[in-house]
């Protein structure tokens, strides 16, 4: 799908080149979030997709169906790479001859792609992380100074709205197609979990520590991540109880 060259609002999880080639000049904006607890909320969420929306992405939505395995499985295909190692990192530098679409970033090309991403981050007229409290009411502040209030009005109901429904939120899985977060979180997943987010962790905390300066960031992370492993163990659970409730 091609991306219209009079839209006023571009919204959606793009790398910074596709806009920036269809857009030149335009004004960024991104919100990180931890890459831990990002990157199991994109396994749980893809792997809820039904047979009938996989079908939709052609060829790759067999390589999409890998979400279905469990987390160690997903994170360890290099097939799916693009989608599981350092994806915030790849979005703000795609195409990067460094970071290859269906295999794993190398470690010694971390620092040189740290530094590469920090630097376009940074040229993001907004950026913050979605841990902090502030988030929203920051980006309102800074749309309505650079774009003006009545330009945006329909643009700010909408994002309150999400603030106080959030959608594209993950849904209970099927009955048995996922086993307690426990059980997925051994010291094997939990090591390639951090290989996974190692780059994005810097960057991460790079923007944290700009919009938040007096924030313990470390405390923050693990919260974020115990937030979302808490989380995906009470859906998992509602849907054993569905199970049992089935069968009775």
């Amino acid at each position: 799908m091609e991306i219209p060259a009079d839209a006023d609002v571009i919204a959606g999880h793009f790398a910074r080149q596709t806009i920036e080639s269809r857009f030149p000049g335009s004004n960024l904006i991104t919100i990180l979030r931890e890459p831990r607890a990002r990157l199991l909320s994109h396994w749980f969420y893809l792997g809820n997709y039904t047979d009938d929306v996989l079908a939709l992405y052609g060829d790759w939505g067999q390589t999409m169906a890998l979400a279905r395995c469990n987390l160690p499985e997903f994170i360890s295909a290099p097939a799916i790479a693009c989608h599981t190692d350092n994806l915030m990192t790849r979005m703000l530098l795609w195409p990067h001859d460094r970071v290859p679409p269906a295999d794993f970033i190398a470690p010694q090309d971390d620092a040189m792609l740290i530094t590469a991403a920090r630097a376009a981050i940074d040229r993001f007229a907004f950026a913050d992380v979605l841990e902090n409290p502030a988030m929203h009411d920051r980006l309102i502040r800074f749309l309505r100074q650079t774009y003006g209030q009545t330009i945006w009005s329909r643009l700010e109901r909408l994002i309150y709205a999400r603030r106080a429904a959030p959608r594209n939120e993950a849904a209970p899985p099927k009955p048995g197609a996922r086993q307690p977060m426990a059980d997925e979180l051994t010291d094997q997943c939990l090591s390639l979990l951090d290989q996974r987010s190692r780059l994005d962790r810097h960057l991460w905390r790079h923007v944290a520590a700009r919009v938040l300066p007096q924030a313990d960031l470390d405390a923050l992370a693990e919260t974020s991540y115990r937030r979302t492993v808490d989380r995906f163990d009470r859906l998992i659970a509602a849907s054993q109880q569905a199970r049992i409730d089935d069968a009775a």
